[in-house]
């Protein structure tokens, strides 16, 4: 299976009231651990998804050989973003995996064991659950691509998990979520953590 890795960081960080895509963490912008991890794990291409304050961010990231685009639409939501990363995988790519640029601590680890998990499932769609509780990374089949083309607003792909339920395939990881750093305090937590 030929996994691409869609990191998505285009949200103005409105919760935070910065870009917390470039918020330092342990000596490099917070989206940079994403990517780091990412590069790390077993996929086969990655695609950056930026949007506000684009030009500062991709100014201060190391994409090493992921591809970086620019969602130009991504105040209509995440849907947006998604959409607009799947465009920029290659033909070639059996599934996405899809990480979230604020979440350092999704590891390469966990990235690989959710591949892993794919690799040996029939199902659509593979996602990492902390303590039964559904997150992220999530992979996606390639012939989900055109129904995620379809997707609109801020819910991701949640519309997939509702029109195929038997079609969900959890990796349990049994602790708690890595957090996502979605307010200043949310980054407090993260520094103070690790």
């Amino acid at each position: 299976m030929r996994v691409g890795a869609i990191i998505l960081a285009a949200g103005s960080g409105s919760r935070a009231g910065v870009t917390k895509q470039l918020l330092e963490l342990r000596g490099k912008p917070l989206l940079q651990h994403a990517i780091d991890n990412v590069a790390a794990s077993r996929v086969d291409t990655g695609v950056v998804v930026l949007g506000h304050d684009a030009e500062a961010v991709d100014a201060a990231i190391d994409p090493g050989d992921f591809t970086v685009v620019v969602n130009e639409g991504y105040a209509s939501g995440q849907a947006s973003s998604l959409i607009a990363g799947v465009w920029a995988l290659p033909e070639w790519c059996d599934a996405a995996i899809v990480v979230l640029g604020d979440q350092p601590g999704v590891d390469a680890a966990v990235i690989d064991q959710v591949i892993d998990a794919a690799t040996r499932s029939e199902s659509k769609i593979v996602i990492a659950t902390w303590q039964g509780v559904r997150g992220n990374p999530v992979l996606f089949q390639a012939s989900l691509f055109p129904e995620i083309a379809q997707l609109t607003g801020d819910t991701g792909a949640r519309a997939l998990f509702q029109r195929y339920p038997d079609e969900i395939e959890a990796v349990e990881f049994g602790r708690p979520m890595p957090l996502d750093v979605d307010t200043l305090e949310d980054y407090r937590a993260v520094v103070d953590g690790g």
